[in-house]
């Protein structure tokens, strides 16, 4: 139920997990941590859905980034057509001819020239990303107070008592993204009514 789970996300206190028995303190941290997951999936909105978007983007650039430089390297060293196509995958056009040494060192210097574009991509990703970490560790932490304020909203939008002890965790997230649908359309509205 919805103050267990407050319980354990306000006050740490795991022990409301326990149906019977004297379950290892890990057991339980375990166990919170898995609710906690289950409930970061279900409250997961576009900012977390951008974040999620931003790390996988710059997870991807640094792959290509490393690949390019460990390939131009390999191929400083020795021509091997693997290496060549690894890097035409890695959208380096050129035509890497082995048979004039000077113009395939040439085109390998291309390649990490044009790397510094992906280099320049990836820094600003990771600004992004080291803004969105400053900007939410700066946030307060959820207190009690909070999910009462959240509940209130829910009862007087329901127009009955939303109880924390007989509502699900799944049950107050779907209530709460609803009454957020349902807030983001009457904002929509009375901004077109505003702008006639």
């Amino acid at each position: 139920m919805l103050d267990k789970f407050i319980s354990c996300l306000v006050d740490q206190d795991y022990s409301v997990l326990v149906i019977s028995g004297n379950p290892p303190k890990s057991v339980l941290e375990e166990t919170w941590s898995s609710i906690r997951d289950e409930y970061s999936e279900l409250t997961a909105s576009e900012e977390s859905s951008h974040t999620a978007q931003l790390i996988s983007e710059v997870s991807i650039l640094q792959s290509k980034l490393f690949r390019i430089n460990f390939c131009v390297e390999l191929a400083r060293q020795v021509y091997a057509s693997s290496i060549i196509d690894e890097l035409r995958e890695l959208d380096m056009p050129y035509e890497f001819n082995a048979a004039d040494p000077e113009s395939y060192l040439a085109d390998l210097d291309k390649c990490i020239e044009r790397s510094k574009g992906i280099n320049m991509k990836l820094k600003i990703k990771q600004a992004e990303l080291e803004a969105w970490y400053a900007e939410n560790k700066s946030k307060k932490q959820t207190t009690r107070e909070d999910f009462d304020a959240v509940l209130a909203q829910l009862t007087e939008n329901n127009g009955f008592f939303v109880d924390e002890t007989k509502i699900t965790v799944t049950q107050f997230v779907r209530m709460y993204n609803h009454l957020l649908r349902k807030a983001a359309a009457l904002r929509a509205a009375t901004e077109k009514i505003e702008m006639q």
